[in-house]
């Protein structure tokens, strides 16, 4: 028999996501390894990811694996907000500029040009993200959730005398996603879950051509792709969970605005793909006190090469390299049961770049990154619940080097550089509520 939900239970849940996903359209999205944004999650944070996808403690169990959800003891919602600080230093390691085409490069000084190293192209940004799930059927097998996330961005801002204007003085990626999804449980050891990702992404790309030329490239578009998941217990003290989420595949359409006579404005599309990824969670309790956690994660960010604006009368824009590898996440952690009040947590991740060392750009100047994580739940009452967490990411030193070939009529510019005292820190809160 089909639970009947309520109208108020209905109407809340309505505000709730709406006011999520208005919250996700106005914030600006921080930095993640690529530009994956991992949290999803404020409990899940708190251990640094680890074991996330085997480890229902609330409803956001449903970004990372979907079976979760039927594990839940009853209907609930948890509503976090992240606020991601990430800083930054470029170093100008022999940026040089050809003005016309012809002569040979010159560093920017010897060309008279100011320059400087950009500032801190990061900000605090606010990554929100909510979930619903609750039971369909009487007997909890059947379970339907959905939830609001901001999964991937990229926002990089450096000031008009950045030594690498040429190549990027402002990028703008925002996407936001709606997670409709369904899981059954059958037994009690085996469970099965799947969604579809309905994905809009908005992005901007800035940079000078030459002097005090701007050009700008702005673009959007919906998509859709899919995730499943499932979880098992081979042993009462052990859960593994497995999760799948699809390539999403995009075609940004918008313009393409230049400053430039010579080059002018039009209107354009770009493809854009955001990646696959696949994750192997284990959750082992050692008693009624501790829990081991541990993680893989698998990114597949091997297909996201060039960004190549194409105007609708056929001719392409200069194009943006990426070309990302494919890499890899690792993460191990620990919970502890203090009460009936306190849970606490804490984990290390090593988070894989697919940023390479010749196609390293200052659009993203991505580095290898170890997590360090704490958190707590505080069982506020037998209804609600609130989450903290914590974290502190350390991002590996790494090169940058960029040009762009502007052809007859525009600079070549050869960007050199070092990213150096990179950093991410992470301050958290959730809160979860049963109905």
């Amino acid at each position: 028999m089909l639970r009947q939900l309520s109208t108020k239970f209905s109407n809340n849940i309505l505000t709730f996501f709406f006011t999520t996903g208005v919250v996700c359209g106005l914030s600006t999205q921080g930095h993640a390894a690529g530009f994956y944004i991992q949290e999803q999650s404020v409990s899940g944070l708190g251990s640094a990811y680890a074991g996330q996808s085997a480890m229902p403690r609330d409803a956001s169990i449903l970004f990372y694996n979907p079976a979760g959800i039927t594990y839940l003891e009853q209907a609930q919602a948890s509503l976090g907000v992240h606020f991601i600080a990430p800083h930054m230093k470029l170093k100008d390691t022999g940026t040089t500029l050809d003005p016309v085409g012809a002569t040979p490069p010159t560093s920017l000084a010897g060309l008279g040009i100011t320059a400087g190293d950009g500032g801190n192209p990061g900000s605090i940004s606010p990554v929100p993200n909510g979930y619903v799930a609750f039971p369909i059927t009487d007997e909890g097998d059947w379970w339907g959730g959905f939830g609001v996330s901001a999964p991937f961005g990229l926002g990089s801002r450096y000031n008009d005398q950045f030594f690498g204007r040429y190549v990027s003085t402002e990028t703008d990626l925002k996407t936001i996603d709606f997670h409709p999804t369904l899981a059954y449980k059958p037994n009690d050891w085996f469970a099965f879950g799947a969604g579809a990702v309905i994905e809009h992404v908005d992005g901007n790309l800035k940079r000078f051509l030459s002097s005090n030329d701007l050009a700008v490239l702005a673009g959007e578009d919906w998509s859709l792709g899919f995730t499943v998941g499932m979880m098992l217990d081979p042993t009462e003290d052990t859960r593994i969970g497995l999760n799948y989420r699809s390539k999403v595949n995009h075609t940004l359409r918008g313009d393409v605005k230049v400053d430039n006579a010579l080059v002018g404005s039009s209107k354009a599309s770009a493809d854009l793909g955001m990646p696959d990824m696949a994750s192997l969670g284990v959750a082992h309790e050692f008693n009624d006190k501790w829990t081991g956690l541990a993680q893989v994660n698998w990114y597949g960010w091997k297909n996201f090469d060039l960004l190549t604006p194409v105007r609708d009368d056929g001719t392409a824009a200069s194009a943006t390299p990426f070309y990302y590898q494919n890499c890899w996440g690792y993460a191990i952690g620990a919970e502890y049961h203090l009460d009936d009040k306190w849970t606490l947590r804490a984990g290390y991740q090593y988070d894989e770049t697919p940023t390479t060392d010749e196609y390293r750009s200052t659009i993203n100047p991505d580095g290898d990154r170890q997590w360090f994580s704490a958190g707590t739940t505080y069982n506020y009452s037998e209804k609600i619940s609130l989450d903290f967490a914590a974290t502190y990411i350390d991002i590996q030193e790494e090169t940058i080097s960029q040009q762009r070939d502007g052809g007859a009529v525009l600079p070549l510019a050869d960007v050199q550089a070092k990213a150096q005292n990179a950093y991410v820190g992470i301050v958290s809160f959730a809160i979860n509520y049963k109905f």
